[in-house]
């Protein structure tokens, strides 16, 4: 990708790089490498967050000899470039349309607009860090061995190894690019260590911080729809609480004024998920995803991907 320009705004300021609210290694990493790029290119850039590093990721941090981006309530006039979302819901706050200088993303585009036109590499892969990937490749520019671990370590977290139907060509091929670069000869064994480390932390959060560690918000229609996710080589611990995590949901959906907020307590190795769903209209939310709830929640195999299987339907009825 050729420097991203601030076209209205000072060429003085840096291009800040930030990922999404509640920020995962996807966002952390492709924040990181693409500030890296940036400056590569000749542009200076600094990659920030939204968040601290969720326990997955900071896993990944210490793995790779990483340094977390520093979190930043504030963009201050600077120009923007969003990686991982184009969502308004997910984006900074004061982020405003003449400071959007570009966006990386693999999700649907979420209503942001720009005063300039900018740019945009959006594509449905499983990760935003592939694309991170091919944007190095393209600009024939090296990626530094703390980086490919990142890159890759994002790459198998948001397909859970290429287990997930998000997962394409494109992101296994990046993958291996990336695992010599990183020098790690094992990516499945490094995604199961990645997950291992975030399902124990995970065990030992309490309800409300099951719901908002991985907590997207989405305006679908008139509606807003909180979903989050947990990934684990086991959900009994989730199972374990499910009344508390359920009144804990309720009082979340309430606070925020939510339609609905759901829970995806994903499995990995048995490639389904318990979903947890607190909702105004439960019955709408039952006919949209093709469940049947019982005391709260329904077990959906084959049920991985947030971005894929659940928003989509969701954002269908609730349109």
């Amino acid at each position: 990708m050729p420097v991203l320009l601030a076209q209205a705004l000072s060429l003085t300021l840096p291009v800040l790089v930030v990922g999404h609210k509640n920020p995962d290694t996807d966002a952390i990493a492709s924040a990181l490498a693409m500030a890296d790029l940036e400056r590569q290119l000749g542009r200076a850039a600094q990659a920030i967050a939204q968040g601290p590093p969720n326990p997955e990721t900071a896993y990944v941090l210490q793995r790779c000899n990483l340094q977390a981006p520093p979190v930043r309530t504030s963009l201050a006039r600077h120009p923007v470039l969003l990686v991982d979302h184009s969502d308004a819901a997910l984006a900074p706050d004061d982020l405003e349309p003449s400071q959007l200088v570009g966006i990386v993303d693999h999700h649907k585009l979420g209503g942001l607009q720009s005063d300039a036109p900018l740019r945009v590499r959006i594509e449905p892969v499983g990760s935003t860090a592939t694309l991170v990937t091919e944007l190095y490749q393209q600009a024939a520019r090296p990626i530094p061995r703390p980086l490919a671990c990142g890159l890759l370590a994002a790459v198998l977290s948001d397909t859970r190894s290429f287990q997930s139907p998000t997962t394409t060509a494109q992101d296994r091929r990046a993958a291996e690019v990336l695992a010599p670069l990183a020098g790690i000869p094992d990516p499945r064994a490094f995604g199961a260590s990645m997950l291992q480390a975030y399902g124990r932390a995970m065990a030992g959060r309490s309800d409300l911080e099951l719901i908002n560690t991985d907590f997207k918000l989405f305006n679908m229609g008139a509606q807003r729809v909180g979903v989050s996710q947990i990934e684990a080589p086991s959900i009994a611990f989730v199972l374990e609480r499910r009344q508390g995590l359920l009144a804990a949901m309720e009082a979340e959906r309430q606070r925020l004024g939510l339609h609905s907020l759901l829970v995806m307590a994903t499995d990995v190795p048995r490639l389904g998920t318990e979903l947890f769903v607190v909702s105004k209209d439960p019955v709408t939310v039952e006919r949209a995803l093709r469940i049947h709830l019982r005391d709260g929640s329904a077990w959906v195999s084959g049920l991985i991907s947030r971005k894929r299987q659940v928003v989509p339907p969701l954002q269908a009825a609730l349109r």
